[in-house]
């Protein structure tokens, strides 16, 4: 189920909820997605890796491969909102993104 409130973060900046809901800025709207578990640089890894085989990758070939590996919806949304530019890997990636776990602490092993 997704909540649709007005945007009061500027473009682009994500912030966390304290109940750990997803958060995703546009210039319009927040959607909240209560379902979604959280977002893991694991499951971006996974989703995107593949698009730095042949060296840097912009955000646009990201989202192809994110799409084209069925990555969550939360995941293309949150590769959408990343800057229109390049990546020279994984570890640039993770430069606009300090925010985002490495695994999911609330899982169990």
């Amino acid at each position: 189920m997704q909540t649709l409130s007005p945007c009061r973060e500027p473009y682009g900046r994500r912030r966390a909820a304290p109940t750990g809901e997803i958060h995703r800025c546009t210039k319009e709207v927040i959607i909240v997605n209560r379902m979604a578990s959280t977002i893991t640089r694991v499951e971006i890894a996974e989703s995107v890796h593949a698009a730095f085989q042949s060296g840097p990758a912009h955000r646009d070939d990201l989202l192809v491969v994110a799409v084209r590996n069925r990555a969550r919806p939360v995941v293309i949304a949150l590769l959408h909102d990343l800057p229109p530019r390049s990546f020279a890997d994984l570890r640039q990636l993770w430069e606009v993104l300090p925010d985002v776990p490495v695994e999911d602490s609330s899982v169990d092993a």
